[in-house]
C-alpha cells in the first residue's frame, strides 16, 4: 500500500508521461502489485520498462533492487541500489539498503562507507549508529563497535534489549 501512495504522489506532481499504449503511473502501478504480490522476477521486469521511460527518478531502481533481494540476488540488488544513490546520494534508505546488502556480502569495508555517510547525513539516527557498530564488529573495531552502541542507546534505539545485550557482550 505504502508503495502505490509514493507513486500516487509521483503521478500528482507531474512525473507521468506516456510510452506507447501505458503510461508510466500504469507500468509503476503494475510493478507495484507484482511486488506486492511476490512475483518479484516479473516486478523486476515491470521495473526496468519504468525506468526506460523515466530514467532520472531513483525510487525505482531502489524498489527493484529491493525485489532483487527478496529473491536473493545481493549483486543485482546492490547494483540498483547503487544507481538510486548515485541519482540521490541523499537517500537515506537506498545507503540504508546497501549497507546491509554489503554486510551481506562480506564487504564491511564498503558497508562501513555506508553507514558513515549516513551517519553524516542524519546524525541523530540510532539506527544509522547501530548498523555502523555491527559493521565495525566485523571489521574486529570493538572499541568503534562499543561507542556507536553506546551512541544508538543514546538516541533511543528502539530494541534496547538487542542494544544492551550487544554491549553486554562485546562492551565489558
Amino acid at each position: 500500500m505504502k508503495l502505490i501512495k509514493v507513486y500516487l504522489v509521483l503521478i500528482i506532481f507531474g512525473f507521468v508521461t506516456n510510452i506507447g499504449a501505458q503510461t508510466v503511473d500504469e507500468l509503476i502501478l503494475h510493478a507495484t502489485t507484482l511486488n506486492q504480490n511476490g512475483l518479484y522476477r516479473d516486478a523486476i521486469v515491470a521495473y526496468d520498462k519504468v525506468i526506460t521511460a523515466q530514467p532520472e527518478f531513483p525510487y525505482t531502481y531502489y524498489l527493484k533492487a529491493k525485489c532483487y533481494v527478496h529473491i536473493k540476488d545481493y549483486y543485482s540488488a546492490i547494483r540498483e541500489v547503487s544507481t538510486a544513490i548515485r541519482k540521490d546520494n541523499t537517500f537515506i534508505d537506498a545507503l540504508f539498503l546497501r549497507a546491509s546488502l554489503k554486510a551481506i556480502v562480506d564487504d564491511y569495508r564498503g558497508s562501513l562507507v555506508d553507514y558513515n555517510r549516513i551517519v553524516l547525513l542524519s546524525p541523530e539516527n540510532p539506527l544509522a549508529y547501530f548498523g555502523r557498530a555491527l559493521t565495525k564488529l566485523s571489521l574486529n573495531d570493538i572499541d568503534g563497535a562499543c561507542l556507536d552502541f553506546s551512541k544508538a542507546g543514546d538516541l533511543g534505539y528502539t530494541d534496547p534489549k538487542l542494544l544492551y545485550d550487544n554491549i553486554r557482550k562485546y562492551c565489558n
